[in-house]
């Protein structure tokens, strides 16, 4: 999903939930931060440190607002259980409610 901006992302999600199986779970294991704020902090550090190819990998890639991501999926009537699972990569475990 790190090809898909941020409002491409939330019809995916929706999608996704329009042909999930009854009782199905969906499972997202993407690029992402946890909220525009970190985002933000994390960006401004790596130009401190001159870190300008890795803020160029970050730009290039639509990296996800996790935040968004559990709202739209709560919306649509998931309970969502969340992990980071590397600096960048974060796991969704959605489960219809």
């Amino acid at each position: 999903m790190n090809h898909l901006t941020d409002e491409q992302k939330l019809l995916a999600l929706a999608e996704f939930s329009r042909v999930l199986k009854p009782g199905g779970r969906l499972a997202i294991a993407d690029l992402m931060f946890e909220d525009q704020t970190e985002r933000t902090k994390h960006l401004r550090a790596l130009r401190v440190a001159g870190e300008e190819d890795a803020i160029r990998l970050i730009e290039d890639k639509w990296y996800a607002d996790r935040s968004r991501l559990i709202d739209g999926l709560q919306d649509l009537g998931f309970e969502v259980h969340a992990k980071r699972l590397t600096r960048y990569v974060h796991l969704l475990l959605a489960l219809p409610r």
